[in-house]
């Protein structure tokens, strides 16, 4: 597996010891897996031949992130740059985990492959207007959407006494850039979009070029 595939995964990760079967990765039929109890996340990701299901420990995933070197995850998690081997712990719950994750990021009727979001945010933005608004080391957030993509997100937290303070953050227009994104899965974005009265998808690049080759193969089927 290469590193950029795996980005940051190691962060979801638990810390909490009385938790083992949460402070590890799971592959998973070309997937990764990862969940503290609060929030989860599942990555594609490439695989060698010799890669095979089971888990990772979140500190080999650091480690090759740290040093841009790949992993071979057989009888042993094998981090190439660094030339360092983990065992792989085998938990009862890993399952179950996988499962549970599966249900929360693929829900019935709404595949992101097939619908576009309700609204885009960058996620720094949200980060530095949280700070800004919120009591240290308190970050729960309130975010009251508009009837529209294009409007603006109120951030709130509510204070003692009943007093909130309040925040604005501007959704972004996603732009789908041929450079970034499959065509197909472009397509079927721009179809999402299309069916959910939502023009806030942009084309970049030669993307539009890409679009209408996948069209032309999409209307001989």
């Amino acid at each position: 597996m290469l590193s950029s595939d795996f980005r940051k995964i190691d962060l979801v990760c638990s810390d909490n010891e009385d938790r083992p079967e949460l402070q590890c990765v799971y592959l998973h039929e070309g997937h990764l897996y990862a969940a503290d109890g609060y929030i989860a996340a599942r990555l594609p990701v490439t695989l060698d031949e010799a890669d095979t299901d089971g888990a990772i420990p979140a500190r080999a995933i650091e480690m090759a992130r740290d040093t841009n070197s790949t992993i071979t995850a057989n009888e042993a998690v094998w981090v190439s740059a660094c030339e360092c081997s983990f065992d792989r712990p085998e938990h009862e719950r890993a399952q179950e985990i996988i499962r549970t994750v599966d249900g929360l990021v693929v829900r019935p009727g709404m595949r992101p492959e097939t619908h576009a979001p309700v609204i885009s945010l960058d996620a720094r933005r949200l980060w530095t207007l949280a700070q800004a608004i919120c009591d240290e080391g308190y970050y729960c957030i309130d975010l009251y959407l508009g009837e529209s993509p294009r409007d603006p997100v109120i951030v709130g937290q509510r204070q003692r006494k009943g007093k909130a303070v309040r925040g604005v953050l501007m959704p972004v227009h996603r732009s789908l850039d041929s450079s970034k994104v499959d065509p197909w899965y472009a397509l079927d974005q721009l179809k999402a979009a299309i069916a959910n009265d939502d023009d806030s998808v942009h084309l970049e690049g030669d993307l539009l070029d890409e679009l209408r080759k996948v069209l032309c193969v999409e209307a001989e089927r």
